[in-house]
């Protein structure tokens, strides 16, 4: 009986250990049908004020379902491009947004700005604006797809958004036409006007959301640790029972007669 607790314990444990290795859930929230990736904020005093509760999903992750999550609205800023834990701690913010740009509402909120491109002077204007669809969008820089031409452009802090608020993101496929300038060895976006309708972009269809920025705030955390401790939980009461089963008291032989 001892050996077969002690086989179930050992059985539980590997079952423990993947659910480890598996990773831990991206903290990430789903507003409006699409998934906004969680980072944690530097700066919660550069935040616009809040707005009141919104009710968003935690996404999927692993076997665990969607579940109902409560965020704060930013005000001047719609649910879908942001939104932040009632701590205000943590921002989940749809990636295409440009808060590189000093007009944005959460220009600076995440991290310090770096210094512009312009710093040091000696920009020059290039004589015709591009003019073509983004093709990707890093955050700190855009390709456009200009005929057959692939253009970079940089993002700065001085740069500026014409035609849609300054909040808007740039998704793939948005038409756009942007006066840019050399500065050193980069072309760096001066204006960036939104000539064509913004793109819905991608929405969310239940998949599981791990591993893609690391782990995050408390509602990963649950789901990365609850389920391991659990199991591993199960695994040390079986343990214990074997111990019982094998230290506890013996009959003693009867003596022959």
């Amino acid at each position: 009986m001892a050996r077969a607790l002690l086989a179930a314990a050992v059985a539980v444990l590997a079952l423990a250990a993947p659910a480890h290795a598996q990773g831990s859930c991206a903290d990430a929230a789903v507003v409006d049908g699409r998934l906004l990736m969680g980072t944690q904020i530097d700066h919660p005093d550069r935040l616009p004020p809040s707005g009141g509760p919104y009710r968003a999903v935690l996404p999927r992750c692993g076997e665990v379902p969607d579940r109902p999550l409560l965020l704060v609205r930013l005000r001047g800023v719609p649910p879908a491009v942001a939104v932040v834990d009632r701590a205000r701690e943590t921002l989940y913010r749809d990636e295409n947004t440009l808060v590189a740009l000093a007009v944005h509402p959460l220009h600076g909120v995440i991290t310090d700005p770096g210094p512009s491109l312009r710093a040091d002077g000696g920009c020059r204007a290039f004589p015709t604006p591009v003019a073509g669809f983004a093709r990707s969008n890093t955050g700190a820089g855009l390709t456009i797809a200009a005929g057959a031409r692939r253009v970079r452009v940089r993002l700065d802090p001085t740069t500026v958004i014409a035609g849609a608020p300054a909040y808007t993101p740039i998704r793939p496929g948005q038409k756009l036409r942007i006066d840019s300038s050399r500065c050193g060895r980069s072309r760096v976006a001066d204006r960036i006007a939104v000539t064509g309708p913004v793109p819905p972009g991608e929405r969310y269809a239940g998949d599981p959301v791990t591993d893609r920025l690391g782990t995050g705030g408390d509602a990963s955390d649950t789901i990365t640790y609850v389920v391991p401790a659990v199991i591993l939980g199960v695994a040390l009461l079986l343990i214990v029972v074997v111990g019982v089963a094998l230290l506890g008291p013996r009959r003693r032989p009867r003596a022959p007669r």
